[in-house]
């Protein structure tokens, strides 16, 4: 079973849980924090993921970072993560529950990379397409790449919308190449 599979179960269980409690905006605010603690933090990831750290310092480590700004209850998920030896998923487990969050909320994260700044004129344009096209509100998450050179890709779910001169010159060449 992969990652993806046992995190989505786990996300569900505990926005299942996060529901019935009526706690679900302070898990939700939980699991953004370990979420944005995984994307920074590299060492912390790899710590997770280590077959040579035991599980008992693996969670003592967890729970130094992490007690102060999470909820018991989110605290006492993760020990049960910990204890059932599935702590590798915890990165992919947070993006699950966010992902559960949002859609119950109607919102939908999309990330669009540019070469440089896109201005709120244009996100505005793209967030009113999109809006129509997914009935969801969205939300854009910008990312400055400058070696696309121009132009942007989009990212909404598993699609993906290249419109980057990158990707352009790089079909030229490729359709040269095969001519010569």
């Amino acid at each position: 079973m992969s990652y993806t599979k046992i995190s989505k179960r786990y996300a569900k269980a505990l926005f299942e849980f996060a529901q019935e409690e009526k706690v679900l905006e302070q898990i939700y605010a939980d699991m953004v924090y370990l979420q944005q603690l995984c994307k920074v933090s590299d060492d912390y990831v790899r710590m997770l993921k280590s077959p040579v750290i035991k599980i008992s310092k693996k969670l003592e480590i967890t729970k130094a970072v992490l007690q102060a700004n999470v909820s018991a209850i989110s605290m006492k998920f993760l020990t049960l993560i910990f204890k059932a030896r599935r702590e590798e998923i915890i990165p992919s487990l947070t993006e699950q529950f966010v992902l559960l969050y949002n859609d119950a909320k109607g919102l939908k994260t999309v990330q669009l990379a540019a070469s440089r700044a896109v201005t709120d004129e244009v996100k505005n344009k793209i967030k009113e397409i999109l809006e129509k096209q997914v009935n969801k509100t969205i939300e854009i998450e910008e990312t400055i790449e400058p070696d696309l050179i121009g132009g942007f890709i989009l990212k909404i779910d598993d699609l993906q919308y290249d419109n980057s001169i990158k990707s352009k010159l790089a079909s030229m060449k490729n359709l040269l190449s095969q001519e010569v």
